[in-house]
């Protein structure tokens, strides 16, 4: 669909306007580049598979191109088609072409997350009692917050809240995602990765040492993976050197600690 209104926009601009010279030539270029079978495999190939066949459609100037058109067009219509045919086509299209909209059972669709229902209400818990704590961004005091946790609280938080920064990245649990574009992935990284989902030892100094070495500020624990201490609580604090992380809160599954 994308791909046809490009090229139809293309042939009408190149054929009937003769105009937009330099952005005619960019979209004809680049619509070249990726149906051209040679170009669009070695461009697949320059991201080392990351990006499928169809991810090379981001490529195109789908909306530059077809909106300059469309601009071109309301030019020779006169006013009253305008209403009556060109804004309604306008529409339909937005329509049709549009990110988000309702399916037959009423649930949206919102950057990229298949189903409202995935946004577990704990996970809102466990972001919102670390954004309250860290305090409002730029106000004296802040606290920056550098969380690590285990994936399920990890892979949500972005979409969450962009204050919410990551100790490491997804590319730790999406093999595909680990190529020679992104930062390679540190020892420290991989460690703390790997402990945040296994039961902790009685005190686990070196993954302390290494959360430090990253400059995380904020922990969260599943509960399942802690020990409880003498006093039938879960550890108060874990610290290395004048460093420590001390616990301040807590939800059904998750234990929360911030640096202090």
């Amino acid at each position: 669909m994308y791909l046809a209104i490009l090229l139809v926009t293309i042939l009408y601009l190149y054929t009937i306007r003769h105009s937009g010279k330099d952005l005619l030539e960019y979209g004809i270029v680049s619509a070249g580049f990726v149906l051209f079978p040679v170009t669009s495999m070695l461009i697949v190939v320059l991201f080392q598979g990351f990006y499928g066949y169809d991810e090379t459609m981001w490529l195109l100037p789908m909306l530059v191109v077809p909106a300059y058109a469309v601009a071109e067009i309301k030019d020779v219509i006169p006013a009253d088609s305008r209403k009556r045919f060109l804004m309604p086509i306008i529409c339909i299209i937005i329509f049709l072409c549009g990110w988000m909209s309702f399916d037959k059972d009423g649930q949206t669709y919102l950057c990229g997350i298949d189903d409202a229902t995935e946004y577990d209400a704990e996970f809102n818990e466990v972001y919102d009692i670390i954004i309250e704590d860290a305090g409002p961004a730029g106000a004296e005091g802040s606290r920056k917050i550098v969380m690590a946790a285990p994936r399920e609280i990890m892979e949500r938080a972005r979409i969450y809240d962009g204050r919410i920064g990551l100790a490491y990245g997804r590319d730790l649990w999406e093999v595909d995602l680990d190529y020679a574009f992104y930062e390679p992935i540190t020892e420290e990284a991989r460690d703390i990765a790997e402990k945040m989902e296994e039961p902790l030892p009685g005190y686990p100094s070196g993954l302390i040492k290494n959360l430090l070495k990253v400059g995380a500020t904020y922990l969260v624990f599943d509960k399942e993976n802690l020990s409880y201490g003498e006093d039938m609580q879960y550890p108060a604090e874990f610290s290395s050197r004048k460093y420590k992380y001390s616990r301040f809160s807590e939800t059904r599954h998750y234990v929360i600690y911030h640096l202090g």
